[in-house]
Order: structure tokens, then sequence, then C-alpha cells
């Protein structure tokens, strides 16, 4: 059985991938996500409808993860990383 110590560098690449695994996703309304974008929140929704964009329901209302809006608009032709 090995009981040494991670090396400092291995104990960062741990603590890092704890962070990745719990890190919470950037969830936008309609409303601030037609704000950002500059269109209505009617757009939004129609998109939405569509099935171009998942949302998500968190206490009954509706949100979008960050991950699908830079999917739909690298799929719009968007240079997006």
């Amino acid at each position: 059985m090995d009981t040494s110590k991670p090396s400092r560098l291995e104990a960062v690449c741990i603590s890092e991938e704890k962070i990745a695994a719990t890190k919470v996703p950037r969830l936008w309304s309609a409303r601030s996500l037609s704000e950002r974008w500059q269109v209505s929140r009617g757009l939004i929704y129609r998109i939405h409808k569509q099935g171009r964009l998942p949302g998500v329901r968190l206490l009954g209302v509706l949100r979008f993860q960050e991950e699908d809006l830079l999917r739909l608009l690298r799929e719009e032709g968007l240079d997006v990383k």
C-alpha cells in the first residue's frame, strides 16, 4: 500500500477535477437571454418550442444552460468557443 502524499502538482490536478465535477452550470432566463442577444423573449420561446434550444425547469421556472446556448450559436454559424 502506497502511503506517500501526492506531489504538489498532483494535488492541484486532483483539486481541479473536484471543482470541475461539482461546477454549477450558468443558467439564463428568457428575459436575460433576450436582453443579451437583443431579440424578443417571444423569439427565445419560439426557438425553445422548435426544439433548437433545450431548456431545464428549475423549481418550475424555465432556464437555459450556457452549453446549449453556445451549441445553438455554433449551429447558426457564429465562431464561439
